[in-house]
């Protein structure tokens, strides 16, 4: 679904999607593994409870921060 999906975003070619988007997967895949490895680390000196909280609350970030701001919105290519 993502090739498709960026040639069509970023008006790419075939290979340059399935680069990028290799790319990206392998971004996200070391991205895991590193929070695995910190949540098994962080469980074992605070309790369960407090890691969910601040889970939480860097999720609410992420989605606050990226939120559009200001007057100029991005463009969107159907209008």
């Amino acid at each position: 679904i993502a090739t498709p999906l960026t040639m069509d975003m970023y008006a790419w070619t075939g290979k340059q999607a399935v680069l990028y988007n290799g790319i990206l997967l392998v971004g996200v895949g070391v991205e895991s593994i590193v929070v695995f490895m910190t949540t098994k680390f962080l469980s074992k000196r605070f309790q369960d409870r407090l890691l969910l909280l601040g889970g939480f609350v860097i999720i609410f970030l992420g989605f606050f921060v990226l939120l559009p701001w200001g007057n100029q919105y991005p463009p969107i290519q159907w209008t």
